[in-house]
């Protein structure tokens, strides 16, 4: 329930960054908890992250809507196996790697 009222306010555009930041970062705790892992990083092939690649579906994490996303994995440590996690969009990326500002 709490991500949908989330989504929506992420959609309609009215919010302020640090708004929006704090929701992404919810989001993303929320979407390591169902999938079980620890992290979100960037798929690479031969030591380079994989390029940003425009997905009509849009985030499976803040399930914004058409947007470039990237291929990403995650470690479970239940599982003890890295797990691919799906297309996730930039700025929940640069939220991730950086935490809210």
């Amino acid at each position: 329930m709490i991500n949908k009222i989330i989504t929506e306010a992420l959609r309609s555009g009215e919010l302020e960054i640090r708004q929006e930041n704090r929701f992404r970062s919810r989001l993303l705790y929320w979407y390591k908890k169902t999938n079980e892992v620890s992290n979100i990083s960037i798929i690479q092939f031969d030591g380079e992250d994989t390029q940003a690649e425009f997905n009509k579906r849009g985030c499976d994490c803040c399930d914004s809507l058409a947007t470039d996303t990237y291929q990403t994995i995650g470690y479970s440590e239940s599982k003890k196996d890295i797990l691919e996690l799906g297309d996730i969009c930039r700025q929940c990326i640069y939220i991730e790697y950086n935490g809210i500002d």
